[in-house]
């Protein structure tokens, strides 16, 4: 059994900040405040290199370092073209068919290796973060008191059929951009949902505690064009 594991938030800062940024670019073009075409040749160098920094230094393994360099590629060659350097590729038309490339080569090769069983932790608190990929964690916390859950692309699904809540309760923190998140809980576990979607969906499928005192998880956060669930 595996010691919870605490992951380095920055590739998901980095995620939200930029989400977050395209939103207020969007709002003050549509409000003619700004343009687009003179923001945008700024914004992609410095989001990409800003991902790719998160992901080099900020997690370990083999797959995520990958991810880090091919983020770093695309940040040079847009700074490139955003200083008007001549070069022979248009790193913008290249980004999305080389990403969604490498994203069905990991999911054919991880076909192939067959199924892995979920990691299994006993901690507290949980952390996990999918981007283009596919994450699966069993929890058996005996005082578990919440954490985050962070989709891009991909998929995350946590089991907490093993644990038990702390008695203060557990809050746990969700984001998903066209992705998803999938939680199985205990039958007597109170939850309540604070999640805001936007163009998608979280429903609560769990059947309603009897006990007044039953233990509570709490889930908020956020879903764009993206869904979740919480079952039994």
């Amino acid at each position: 059994m595996r010691a919870d594991k605490t992951l380095s938030p920055w590739p998901r800062l980095v995620v939200g900040l930029g989400v977050a940024m395209i939103g207020l670019i969007e709002l003050f073009e549509n409000l003619d405040l700004l343009d687009g075409r003179d923001v945008y040749p700024i914004f992609w160098p410095v989001a990409l290199g800003a991902l790719a920094l998160a992901f080099l230094i900020g997690r370990a393994g083999h797959r995520s370092q990958s991810w880090g360099w091919l983020f770093a590629a695309f940040a040079l060659l847009a700074a490139l073209k955003g200083f008007e350097v001549a070069i022979p590729i248009d790193p913008f038309k290249l980004f999305w068919p080389v990403v969604l490339f490498f994203a069905g080569y990991a999911l054919v090769r991880r076909s192939l290796a067959g199924p892995r069983p979920p990691a299994t932790e006993d901690g507290s608190t949980v952390s996990s973060f999918a981007m283009m990929a596919g994450l699966e964690r069993t929890n058996r916390s005996p005082a578990f008191s919440g954490g985050d859950l962070t989709a891009v692309m991909g998929g995350v699904g946590l089991d907490l059929r093993g644990a038990k809540l702390a008695p203060e309760g557990a809050t746990l923190d969700v984001f998903a951009l066209w992705g998803g998140i999938e939680l199985t809980v205990p039958e007597g576990w109170r939850i309540e949902l604070a999640v805001v979607p936007l163009l998608g969906g979280f429903e609560d499928r769990t059947r309603a505690a009897e006990a007044a005192q039953a233990p509570v998880l709490k889930i908020r956060g956020f879903v764009l064009m993206a869904g979740g669930e919480v079952h039994h």
